[in-house]
């Protein structure tokens, strides 16, 4: 064995192979399917929250909009003569006219038309939030990263289409 004896120059750095990227990241995906009809942004884009990202085609959502508020105005219009009946038969039934039997059925009735009522505003809303659905938004400042979706595409509810990194802290991340 030998050694060598005298000054030596030591390197105190170090190389890693590594990645810089934001510490949070978001991967956003439509909560409908869809044709996808428009990208509105780019790889390495800046993005404000709330901006558009992408757009489905919302005809088919239109669709359901329109058939859910035809049910509510028909669930409007049969509540409505549901609760003049009630009334009516109310009257009769004090009056002494009609039997306690027929002043429940239409009283039961008027029960079953405000439930229906709320059901189809339920729906309505519910088709409302599908049509706000058609339209994919940042929910941060930052970059787009990537993207996964081209116009023309047909995507399922929950496909990740957009990764935006958040404006703000970074790190490093080394294997």
């Amino acid at each position: 064995r030998t050694m060598t004896i005298g000054e030596s120059i030591i390197d105190s750095s170090a190389v890693y192979p590594g990645e810089v990227r934001g510490r949070y990241e978001s991967q956003l995906a439509f909560q409908t399917a869809g044709r996808i009809a428009s990208r509105l942004v780019n790889v390495g884009d800046r993005v404000h929250a709330g901006q558009i990202l992408m757009t489905i085609d919302p005809k088919d959502v239109n669709q359901s909009v329109e058939a859910a508020n035809a049910q509510l105005a028909s669930a409007i219009a049969n509540q409505k003569l549901a609760a003049d009946n009630a009334a009516r038969f109310n009257k009769l039934y004090a009056g002494g006219a009609v039997s306690e039997a027929t002043r429940d059925q239409y009283n039961t009735q008027l029960e079953a038309a405000n439930a229906a009522l709320r059901q189809a505003q339920a729906n309505a809303n519910a088709s409302g939030n599908q049509l706000s659905y058609t339209q994919l938004t940042s929910d941060a400042d930052g970059v787009v990263a990537a993207i996964t979706g081209e116009a023309g595409q047909v995507t399922a509810a929950g496909t990740p289409m957009v990764t935006i990194v958040r404006s703000g802290e970074r790190e490093i991340q080394i294997n």
